[in-house]
């Protein structure tokens, strides 16, 4: 009886020490305190080798044939102003995203000409013919690309 006992007493110990460990591995990661979120380091390490400046003053396609595959979403947005579009958005998971800055449009009217659909003449098409003025890399809030242009 008493080996028995023992038998179920030392059962019980590695069953909850191992459910521990396991609870302990299975935590999501958590965010540093400069917010950098966790993301394929591949992915990390093709967009910070990445020479932004090369791409200045260069259709935005070209800058976009080189960025890594697998992004979630691709959008135009506003940066200094909402109603005027100024950015194109590549977000991969892991909110990894590039911000490609254009400030003089030849191609795409970055002004919104119908309040009620904030996007509906802002053409993606359009916007990769037009000159990059500069580029930002975040992983999440953290810059790792473009840095020196963060607050233009």
């Amino acid at each position: 009886m008493k080996n028995y006992i023992l038998t179920i007493l030392t059962g019980l110990v590695l069953f909850f020490f191992h459910s521990k460990v396991m609870a302990e591995e299975s935590r999501p990661a958590v965010l540093s305190d400069q917010g950098a979120c966790p993301a394929d380091s591949l992915l990390i390490a093709q967009l910070t080798s990445l020479n932004l400046a090369y791409y200045q003053n260069k259709p935005v396609d070209s800058l976009l044939v080189h960025l890594p595959a697998g992004y979630a979403t691709m959008k135009i947005g506003g940066w200094r102003s909402q109603r005027v579009a100024e950015v194109l958005y590549i977000i991969y998971p892991g909110k990894v995203s590039v911000g490609i800055h254009v400030r003089n449009f030849q191609f795409m009217n970055p002004r919104l000409t119908n309040t009620s659909n904030p996007t509906q003449n802002w053409d993606i098409n359009l916007f990769k013919k037009e000159a990059i003025t500069y580029t930002i890399i975040f992983n999440g809030s953290v810059c790792i690309n473009g840095c020196e242009n963060k607050n233009k």
